[in-house]
């Protein structure tokens, strides 16, 4: 392929130094004239502009903060060649395969917690109509962000599913990783076959044997490093099955068979090394402290407390904070301010994962919902109802994600404190909506009437003076207006006059 630096693309983007290349393509660093904004771009040589748009028309569809997202699409040509070309977020950061030759291997915990998150988006590709088959996971097409996070790059032959396909029409992907009917003949790739590459890459990274390199096979992990669990070890065998019916059958299966396992990271596993320094610590400390030992106590666990959630808010990687903050909750269960912490960095990329969740309601049970105050036990409530509602499971419908909400906001509304108990009463009420009524046809008018009241009461609480969480107030703008939308014809109906309508929009344009 031609060398592409110095060229100005669309008379828009200027393309400065290349970041990798691999077959027909290569991707380069990007100046975005117009914008002022450094992008990756994503060069394509073909032959027939209209054949190579594949993984340009699967990506530019998709949304999902562990894919990468499309900006723009086009082709040039030049004297040397055609040209497609893919304008994508340029992602800071390295590749698990460069992690992997700096570290060796990963840990058990930390491999699960990205897993985990890898599955989330395996099927969100896979929940897509058609569904989209990734075929090439692996440490080198996984990048780890500054900020700890995991993207997912490199959709060359990902496609879409094409039912009764009795095989792919092109073999390819990464041998080693890619599975056996990926090669040969046997059988079209499916959902199925990401869940093979996976086991693959899980098998990778706690080894730290590559299967792509001598001697060309996976063994069981513990044969390899006997420290590894049973548990992991059964997960990748069965992942990694050369016949597909005897994997897991979707990513789901496999995300519950994680849990099932018990293999979810929690605080304790995570901060193992982190825990017995302490006890250390702690320990020499009492040797030589002359304080009372319930006085010591307290102080040292309020330390302690306040050094955890400090560093979780100067740390940058993502599972480090997680580990942080979850100590901080377990060294001083009775207080608000960790589990806070927690809830705003879980709502910081907009997405309340399953392994977020799980962690969270671990938490709950084990420590808030019997050390915390009654008050603060409903403010924790409520943030657990927004996460929820606004967060949960990325590409989920959000009628679910209301329903999912609805025993927390009603926990929330019993607090003495007004403000909570007043707006996580309305979520309650709209929820209850939602559960009960949404899908019923033969609904009497006084219930729409009721829906639409709590609509006004929920816009007039997150615009009041006291609510200034902006992001919010925007995302539940957003839910009314689909609400106003959806339910027009009923509430006019109802008896709802048309101005009491307009003013509800117009209250929603201004937020």
């Amino acid at each position: 392929m031609q060398v592409l630096a110095g060229l100005l693309i669309d008379d828009r983007y200027r393309v400065d130094k290349k970041l990798g290349e691999g077959g027909m393509s290569s991707v380069y660093k990007v100046f975005d004239t117009r914008l002022k904004k450094i992008w990756a771009m994503k060069f394509i040589e073909v032959n027939d502009i209209s054949g190579g748009m594949t993984e340009a028309s699967v990506l530019r569809n998709l949304e999902h903060p562990l894919l990468p997202r499309v900006v723009d699409v086009g082709h040039f040509e030049t004297g040397e060649g055609r040209y497609i070309y893919i304008v994508m977020d340029f992602i800071e950061g390295r590749n698990l395969e460069e992690v992997l030759r700096e570290e060796g291997s990963i840990s058990e915990e930390q491999c699960v917690f990205w897993i985990m998150d890898i599955l989330e988006a395996l099927k969100y590709l896979h929940s897509q109509s058609p569904p989209v088959i990734y075929r090439d996971m692996k440490p080198g097409n996984i990048m780890l962000t500054r900020d700890g996070k995991l993207k997912i790059i490199d959709f060359g032959i990902a496609r879409e599913k094409k039912v009764g396909r009795v095989s792919d029409t092109v073999a390819l992907g990464t041998r080693g990783y890619a599975a056996p009917e990926q090669f040969g003949g046997r059988g079209q790739s499916d959902e199925r076959t990401d869940i093979y590459c996976l086991g693959a890459t899980m098998y990778h990274l706690v080894t730290g044997k590559s299967p792509c390199e001598p001697p060309y096979r996976m063994y069981p992990v513990r044969h390899v490093k006997p420290g590894l669990s049973e548990n992991i070890e059964k997960i990748i065998l069965i992942a990694t099955k050369s016949d597909p019916n005897k994997r897991f059958q979707s990513c789901q299966e496999m995300i519950d068979a994680i849990k099932s396992k018990d293999m979810a990271v929690d605080g304790k596993r995570i901060l193992r090394l982190y825990i017995s320094n302490i006890l250390m610590l702690l320990g020499i400390l009492l040797l030589i402290s002359t304080i009372p030992l319930g006085l010591f106590s307290r102080r040292a666990i309020a330390d302690e407390y306040d050094y955890y959630l400090n560093q979780s808010v100067i740390t940058s990687a993502y599972s480090d904070r997680i580990g942080l903050i979850t100590e901080a909750i377990r060294k001083n269960p009775s207080k608000l301010t960790g589990y806070e912490y927690l809830a705003d960095l879980f709502a910081e990329d907009k997405i309340f994962s399953e392994s977020e969740e799980m962690l969270i309601l671990r938490l709950w049970e084990d420590c808030g919902s019997s050390r915390l105050t009654k008050d603060d036990r409903s403010i924790l409530s409520y943030r657990i109802g927004m996460l929820y509602w606004l967060y949960y499971s990325y590409g989920r419908d959000s009628e679910l994600n209301i329903k999912q909400s609805i025993s927390w906001f009603q926990e929330a509304s019993k607090s003495q404190i007004e403000e909570y108990r007043n707006i996580a009463n309305i979520y309650y009420l709209i929820g209850i909506f939602h559960r009960d009524v949404a899908d019923k046809t033969d609904i009497e008018g006084d219930v729409y009437l009721e829906y639409f009241a709590n609509l006004e009461k929920l816009i007039s609480l997150v615009t009041s003076d006291h609510y200034k969480n902006y992001e919010e107030q925007i995302e539940i703008a957003s839910f009314v207006e689909k609400s106003i939308e959806s339910y027009y014809e009923d509430f006019i109906y109802a008896g709802v006059v048309e101005e009491r309508v307009a003013n509800l929009l117009e209250s929603i344009k201004n937020i």
